[in-house]
């Protein structure tokens, strides 16, 4: 995979998937969200754990061999770059559904705060597979 597609591929997703879903499908959220809210923030709270967890294990590899030739490859710090777009868009998530749990009754779902939990969620999702995607292909490397 080119660096420029590795680079923009969640964002060029999630922004196609948020048009299909706004455009296409009519922009359906739930009259009630209050069940949606709950459990996407303890999906974006687990992700971030994940993540932040994923990253302490890379951090630990500083020693090892591939960690060097990732260095001498200039890849380390594209890498901690990819983990800090994750975990920072599972935080953004997390406070989106948190926000949108304690909203006024029948207000979470009108407005553009169901474009913003779509859009947060989205990205937050894709972003989580790139770094998933990138560990995996370190293990296989490893």
């Amino acid at each position: 995979m080119s660096l420029v597609l590795e680079r923009t591929w969640p964002y060029v997703l999630a922004a196609a998937w948020l048009y299909t879903w706004y455009h296409l499908l009519g922009a359906r959220f739930p009259t009630d969200p209050s069940g949606l809210l709950s459990a996407s923030g303890t999906a974006a709270a687990v992700l971030v754990g994940f993540l932040a967890t994923a990253n302490a294990i890379v951090l630990g590899l500083s020693g090892t061999e591939l960690f060097k030739r990732l260095s001498a490859a200039k890849y380390i710090s594209l890498l901690y770059n990819y983990f800090y777009e994750a975990i920072a868009a599972s935080i953004v998530f997390l406070i989106v559904s948190i926000v949108g749990f304690f909203m006024p009754e029948g207000t979470a779902n009108a407005g553009s705060f169901p474009v913003a939990w779509m859009a947060t969620g989205t990205l937050a999702l894709f972003l989580f597979f790139r770094v998933n995607q990138l560990l995996f292909s370190l293990i296989r490397q490893a």
